[in-house]
């Protein structure tokens, strides 16, 4: 079935049946030659793609959280096993990631493209707060959580 666009509607004021910004495929099927029409809303399609966004978003911070934490529980516990230095590694690698990034995910670049909201959790399913403090906090636990790895590393296991 070859496709092409018609047309492009963006003022829908005078169109009650169309809803959003759409555009109008005239859709050819050459082994019948019948003509389909079909509408598509890419504003649907851009909050689609914005949700996944989230969802995926919101699960490498959850994981992140585990991971972070992780580290903390170790430290405390004394726990000093091949996963905290994986789990160190890890935080790391984020670190890099967000220096190449100029301090951004690439996610939130990646749904800048799906929303001009300006709101620190549009891109997340996090409480606006966190979402806009949510490096101070983390680099501050993170930090914490390796000093006190430093303790026990240094000082408490003489």
């Amino acid at each position: 079935m070859k496709c092409s666009v018609m047309t492009i509607v963006t003022d829908t004021s005078d169109s009650s049946h169309l809803y959003g910004n759409q555009i109008v495929l005239i859709c050819f099927q050459t082994s019948r030659r019948k003509i389909h029409f079909e509408m598509i809303s890419i504003e649907k399609k851009q909050k689609r793609s914005l949700l996944v966004i989230k969802f995926i978003h919101s699960f490498i911070w959850l994981f992140y959280n585990g991971v972070i934490f992780y580290i903390l529980y170790a430290a405390i516990t004394n726990t000093i096993d091949k996963w905290i230095w994986i789990c160190i590694g890890l935080v790391l690698l984020e670190g890099i990631v967000l220096l190449l990034f100029k301090w951004f995910c690439p996610l939130t670049i990646l749904a800048r493209k799906y929303s001009n909201s300006t709101k620190s959790n549009f891109d997340i399913y996090l409480p606006e707060w966190l979402a806009r403090h949510n490096k101070i906090i983390y680099t501050i636990i993170f930090i914490s959580a390796l000093l006190i790895l430093a303790y026990q590393i240094f000082i408490n296991n003489k």
